[in-house]
């Protein structure tokens, strides 16, 4: 399903994965939703825009021999960019 990214009644989850070559992708879902989002590569950083508020899981999709990761209870609000800052994934 294609959905309007508005700012007015959506939120947004956004960090950084290092090192920038052990993800794939990153995901983020609830009950309700699932949005994704592809690290930049080089700086590893992503931003999932358009999410409705509530709360959600994150999981990372580590490659190249790196560990997946899933971060729970992900608050969104409208308005606002929850910011998860550094994620290390680990070997």
């Amino acid at each position: 399903v294609l959905k309007p990214l508005g700012h007015h009644s959506t939120g947004a989850i956004k960090g950084k994965i290092t090192p920038f070559y052990s993800s794939g992708f990153v995901k983020a879902y609830n009950g309700t939703d699932t949005s994704y989002a592809l690290p930049w590569w080089g700086p590893g950083n992503f931003k999932i825009r358009g999410l409705q508020p509530g709360t959600y899981d994150v999981f990372i999709d580590g490659v190249n021999g790196f560990s997946d990761t899933t971060i729970s209870n992900i608050v969104v609000e409208q308005h606002h960019e929850t910011n998860l800052g550094t994620i290390q994934l680990h070997l």
